[in-house]
């Protein structure tokens, strides 16, 4: 399985599954589907989810949340994501995959993002490209 491997849970280990829709002034933005391993984030409920994870993990779990591999990708959307992203099926989306790590390498949380092809924009800056 994709996110076993990703994660490198073995077959006892289990993940906590969270499904978001995102929003930018009003409109959609992206789907986000994310696995969080449970040996690492012991508890998770709705309020938290509907929050900020993140800044659980942080001030509650004293997790020392450190980088993120991401992964992209342009698809045709299917007919449940034209459907949540309120797009037609077929219509094109980016999606990033991304797994994130502590500062001690180890994965907790991969991430699956399908972003709407109209209302996202992104902006990538590089540093030190030549020396």
């Amino acid at each position: 399985m994709e996110v076993r491997e990703h994660l490198s849970l073995d077959d006892k280990e289990s993940v906590y599954y969270v499904k978001r829709m995102r929003y930018i002034n009003s409109q959609v933005l992206c789907i986000e589907e994310s696995y969080y391993n449970k040996t690492i984030i012991p508890y998770l409920n709705v309020e938290i989810a509907e929050h900020s994870i993140f800044d659980y993990c942080k001030t509650a779990l004293k997790l020392n949340i450190s980088f993120s591999d991401k992964y992209i990708h342009v698809i045709k959307l299917n007919k449940d994501e034209s459907d949540l992203l309120e797009l037609k099926e077929g219509d094109p989306g980016l999606l990033i995959d991304e797994l994130f790590y502590l500062s001690s390498g180890e994965a907790f949380d991969f991430s699956k993002k399908i972003y709407h092809y109209v209302n996202s924009q992104f902006f990538l800056q590089s540093t030190k490209i030549y020396s």
